[in-house]
């Protein structure tokens, strides 16, 4: 059981951050001409400001001690669930990992990057945020 639970927080937490990188908004690139620079779509407003771990934690733990999962589902990356899982299913998602954060886990919200890409830690093949 406690396995269980021990692989339940990793599968959560690893949601959690995984969010982050689909939200982080790059800079358009420099080196294309100025005249596609200035033809291409803008890059949407996130009105949740997700834009860095730090922040993207900071919005889904506030959400969820208001008790509003549907915006804590907001912060998470639903894409890629597996099977029998789907991005209805975001609310009870954010509820579940609310649950397991305040039974198993604590998130100094300092430590988590604030950065858009995250912290790159040395060995890591990609982006990642330290817990």
């Amino acid at each position: 059981m406690c396995e269980n639970a021990r692989q339940w927080t990793l599968w959560a937490v690893a949601l959690l951050l995984a969010c982050t990188s689909g939200f982080a908004q790059d800079e358009p690139p420099t080196d294309l001409p100025p005249e596609t620079t200035e033809e291409a779509d803008p890059v949407p407003e996130d009105l949740l400001d997700r834009g860095t771990p730090r922040r993207a934690a900071r919005g889904f733990l506030l959400a969820v001690a208001e008790g509003d999962y549907e915006r804590a589902a907001e912060y998470l990356d639903l894409r890629n669930l597996p099977r029998g899982i789907s991005e209805a299913d975001g609310p009870s998602l954010a509820e579940d990992l609310d649950i397991v954060l305040q039974r198993h886990l604590w998130i100094d919200q300092e430590e988590l990057s604030n950065e858009i890409d995250g912290m790159i830690l040395s060995g890591t093949a990609g982006r990642c945020s330290a817990t």
